[in-house]
């Protein structure tokens, strides 16, 4: 997980987040998300982005809290765009 932190805004963005293929599946990643918002308790916004076709993804940063930004979006290629989310703490 790399976080960039924004301590003026008391904001962070996550990106990326990985997990390897052999470990996905396993609710690894959720629960990366909610350590890190432990461990930054004063970050009061977390943002991400992900690919808008990733359904996985998608559901995944849903499940944890996150809405979807909505009209933000970045074409990458056709059939491939990038959504951005947001969730307060």
């Amino acid at each position: 997980i790399r976080i960039l932190l924004d301590n003026k805004e008391n904001t962070a963005k996550i990106s990326p987040i990985l997990i390897l293929p052999e470990f996905q599946n396993q609710g690894l990643a959720q629960k990366s998300l909610i350590q890190i918002e432990k461990k930054f308790p004063d970050i009061k916004t977390w943002v991400l982005d992900t690919i808008k076709q990733e359904k996985k993804l998608v559901h995944l940063y849903l499940k944890a809290g996150y809405q979807i930004i909505d009209g933000k979006e970045s074409r990458i290629q056709d059939g491939m765009n990038i959504i951005y989310f947001y969730k307060k703490v």
